[in-house]
């Protein structure tokens, strides 16, 4: 070599940095690393050496050469920029493909005039990462301790241990509602790669796990210059039906059998109102189910008007203690039913006559019930909110319906006026009927009524999803068909 001139390191001009994995994949560390050099196989790649005496390399003549460290031959390069103490050579598309194409990719650059070797590199290995995999990972349905970019690490490995690229953190394009993390990295070409999980931070997405932790990579080409791989980790959701007659069976009876109904606006006085009425004398009752577990009464008053019939006069009717006696639970094709049965003991509804010459007492007929329900519709929807706890299946209160159906009998009248008594029996009915199921109706639509029954319904079925071997995570969605009540959530299962 020519006396003074040394060539002290080699890299890529533009600063791009490689490095080669040394060890096992656990330790890895900046100590286990080694660089690399990419190049390019469809562009010109631009080498940077620095060292002494560069300059005269120029001056003595020199053509630059890339040498394989094993084997013979070289490939030409053209020296573009050098001064004392560093120097730029160029390495062709065509040169840096035939580079590839060696088995052991390690490399010098070497100076030489009339044959004579002036000066040569250190040696350094090639990178060939000009072709890309595409990493993508999905997290399917993770709706319990989501999961953020942070969270998730993975490795592109070569097949002899070579590391392309960590990718976490700030390398993920992160895309936040379908929870996946991307990412494009520079691969080598004809190499077989693999993608491996290496980093996932616990406690994540319970209830799921990775299909795989490590996918192999086909090698790239000129043909196929990119790879797709997807990393997916799954919480599966599960799906379950119980009838709705059966769900009967399991909720809270308790508090649906304390509901009692009791309707009164007669007071036979005459003190508490104008003529017999008694206002807010009728009440809607039940014990609601607390979040402990606790039952506490909840009740409210509503008035029911006095209804005034013009037959043989003024006619004033007055509803005279009718109480619910029983509570039945039921289910019909969109949820659950509630029946009250009503009883028919003594005279029900109190008729007085102001005018009469009988007397107020004796002028207007009075009427005993002969039937008396109430048939409450609660049609189970899923129902969604910012708390989780609340999330699950519950009762529609917009949907909720109340149907009354009284019959009555009029004393007296209907011996020799029938045609007026089955008139006023009728009013009678369809005024009573349609307040009261106003009144039923707006109070099951109160907060703390649906809240209640929206948690003993979710507890009831729970209870079904307990017994059958399963924790519920999260609800995903339930519907009601076929006279089931079908629940999809997510959550582990007992093996």
């Amino acid at each position: 070599m020519t006396s003074g001139i040394r060539i002290e390191d080699v890299r890529h001009a533009s600063g791009r940095r490689a490095y080669r994995y040394q060890g096992r994949l656990r330790e890895y560390s900046s100590a286990t690393l080694r660089q690399c050099i990419p190049l390019d196989p469809d562009g010109v790649t631009t080498l940077a050496l620095s060292g002494r005496q560069l300059l005269n390399l120029r001056r003595a003549g020199a053509r630059a050469m890339l040498v394989p460290a094993r084997g013979s031959g070289g490939w030409p390069l053209s020296v573009v920029r050098w001064n004392d103490t560093a120097l730029q050579v160029e390495v062709p598309n065509d040169v840096a493909r035939q580079a590839w194409a060696q088995p052991n990719p390690a490399f010098f650059v070497r100076f030489l005039e009339g044959g004579r070797t002036l000066a040569q590199s250190p040696r350094f290995d090639v990178c060939r990462t000009r072709y890309q995999a595409r990493v993508e990972v999905r997290f399917e349905n993770c709706l319990v301790d989501p999961v953020g970019p942070t969270d998730v690490g993975v490795m592109v490995l070569g097949s002899d241990g070579f590391l392309i690229r960590r990718l976490g953190g700030t390398r993920w394009t992160w895309n936040e509602r379908a929870r996946t993390a991307t990412a494009t990295v520079e691969v080598p070409e004809g190499e077989r790669l693999a993608a491996e999980l290496y980093y996932f931070e616990s406690g994540r997405c319970r209830g799921g796990s990775w299909e795989r932790t490590r996918i192999e990579i086909a090698p790239r080409t000129h043909r196929r210059p990119t790879a797709n791989v997807v990393l997916r980790h799954v919480t599966p959701i599960h799906e379950q039906r119980i009838a709705l007659d059966f769900l009967t069976t399991v909720l809270n009876a308790a508090v649906f059998q304390s509901f009692r109904v009791r309707i009164d606006n007669y007071d036979p006085s005459g003190r508490s109102g104008p003529r017999w009425h008694r206002p807010n004398g009728s009440t809607i009752e039940a014990q609601v189910l607390t979040p402990d577990g606790s039952r506490v009464p909840l009740s409210t008053r509503f008035d029911l008007d006095e209804l005034q019939v013009e037959a043989l006069g003024t006619w004033y009717y007055y509803v005279q203690d009718i109480n619910s006696r029983r509570a039945v639970l039921g289910a019909y094709p969109r949820g659950l039913t509630l029946t009250l049965e009503f009883e028919s003991d003594g005279t029900e509804i109190k008729g007085r006559c102001p005018d009469c010459i009988v007397g107020d007492d004796d002028g207007a007929p009075d009427a005993e019930l002969d039937e008396g329900r109430v048939v409450i519709r609660f049609p189970i929807v899923f129902k969604r909110g910012a708390d989780p706890a609340r999330i699950g299946p519950g009762v529609d209160a917009n949907g909720i319906r109340a149907e009354v159906d009284f019959r009555f009998d009029l004393h007296g009248i209907a011996s020799y006026a029938p045609v007026v008594s089955g008139v006023i029996d009728r009013w009678i009915e369809r005024e009573i009927e349609r307040r009261q199921a106003a009144e039923l109706v707006q109070w099951l639509r109160r907060e703390a009524v649906q809240e209640s029954l929206d948690r003993m319904i979710r507890e009831a079925v729970q209870g079904v999803l307990t017994v059958r071997g399963y924790t519920v995570l999260r609800y995903v969605d339930t519907r009601v068909a076929g006279g089931d009540l079908v629940v999809r959530f997510i959550g582990t299962r007992r093996r």
